[in-house]
């Protein structure tokens, strides 16, 4: 590990220590990430559709955007 990473190392968890921002981050995280399995049926789902939406050649699916 490298005088820097040791460094910033230190500082967080100085600032955690000092402030519990680690327990907010993570729940902040938590509701901006949700690790149920069904949302990653969802983004599946949404990754699909665009690309399906956004090919050069659409034939599958039907749609033209112009």
């Amino acid at each position: 590990m490298s005088k820097k990473e040791r460094i910033a190392g230190n500082v967080a968890n100085y600032v955690d220590e000092r402030t519990g921002a680690a327990k907010w981050l993570k729940k902040t995280l938590t509701k901006v990430f949700p690790d149920h399995w069904s949302f990653l049926l969802g983004e599946v789902a949404l990754y699909s559709f665009i690309i399906l939406c956004f090919q050069e050649h659409s034939s599958l699916s039907g749609l033209t955007l112009q």
